[in-house]
């Protein structure tokens, strides 16, 4: 094993307890908001707050599970306790950008903050290819979008500096599928 295998193994962990916090970082907020959600007493089974828990609790119960599998890769003799700068960058870099992706919603809404986020995770993880680098993000932004705001009907609160009609243009999409 070369020292190059060696650094990459040993930035694994760092990296994947980064992605872990930023995940937390955004999920734990989230589940706060979901009581918001309208509830239609008539919804038969699943309702509208059923879904969306559900996805915040698996994605909180993996990130959990994965930064349990960073601790342990991170842990080492005792000599190693001492922390070593390029370890904890990563996830302080990770931690500030979740700050401000938080705060960039309330600026932007929810597409633009939200795309430039995954294009930059995406060249943070190593990704060098211009499709996944654009094309991924601009894919998932769409499906969250279709899923969240046209199928099931979330109003997405205005922008400070940025806002844009997402109720007008999902309330027209939902009638054209007849959701409404």
């Amino acid at each position: 094993m070369g020292p190059e295998q060696t650094n990459e193994s040993n930035s694994q962990p760092a990296k994947d307890l980064g992605a872990a916090v930023l995940m937390l970082l955004i999920l734990v907020p989230l589940s706060t908001q979901i009581s918001d959600i309208f509830i239609d007493p008539s919804d038969p089974g699943f309702g509208s707050q059923d879904f969306p828990k559900l996805i915040v609790w698996l994605g909180i119960a993996l990130s959990l599970t994965l930064a349990a599998r960073a601790i342990w890769g991170l842990r080492g003799p005792l000599t190693d306790l001492i922390p070593d700068v390029n370890k904890l960058f990563g996830p302080a870099l990770l931690f500030a950008v979740a700050g401000f992706y938080i705060y960039a919603i309330g600026l932007f809404q929810y597409a633009l903050p939200t795309f430039a986020l995954l294009i930059f995770l995406t060249v943070y993880f190593g990704n060098k290819g211009w499709k996944r680098t654009i094309l991924m993000p601009l894919c998932a932004v769409g499906i969250y979008y279709f899923v969240f705001f046209i199928l099931f009907g979330i109003f997405e609160e205005r922008g400070t500096i940025l806002s844009y009609d997402s109720y007008g243009f999902a309330r027209s999409v939902r009638t054209l599928l007849g959701l409404n």
